[in-house]
């Protein structure tokens, strides 16, 4: 867990590489495609948050929340795990198997 907490923003680097590939040599078109590229975006947006340059949680502490401890409060590598990992991820992992099953009910035009 702890290797996870302190990089699944590098984790999501090798992910975005891995399905970038996969759609280099798939070729999806459409919603199906459009869907695989946001996750991309969103893996490579993380990294740039979290990693290269990373002060994304140390702005957003010290800007927004005024916090005395920039760089563990109240935004953590537990709460960015939490949001970006779980709620994210996930949250495009339905999104994609809903317009899977959606463009499956669709009757193709005659």
């Amino acid at each position: 867990m702890h290797f996870l907490r302190n990089h699944w923003y590098d984790i999501g680097l090798v992910l975005a590489l891995g399905v970038g590939l996969f759609l280099f040599i798939t070729k999806l078109s459409g919603l199906s495609g459009l869907l695989w590229v946001s996750l991309v975006s969103l893996f490579l947006h993380q990294f740039e948050e979290y990693r290269y340059p990373g002060y994304f949680p140390g702005m957003i502490n010290s800007v927004l929340f005024s916090s005395i401890q920039p760089d563990r409060f109240p935004l953590n590598s537990n709460t960015s795990l939490i949001v970006n990992v779980v709620i994210g991820w996930q949250q495009l992992i339905i999104n994609y198997s809903s317009s899977r099953q959606s463009a499956s009910t669709i009757p193709p035009n005659h």
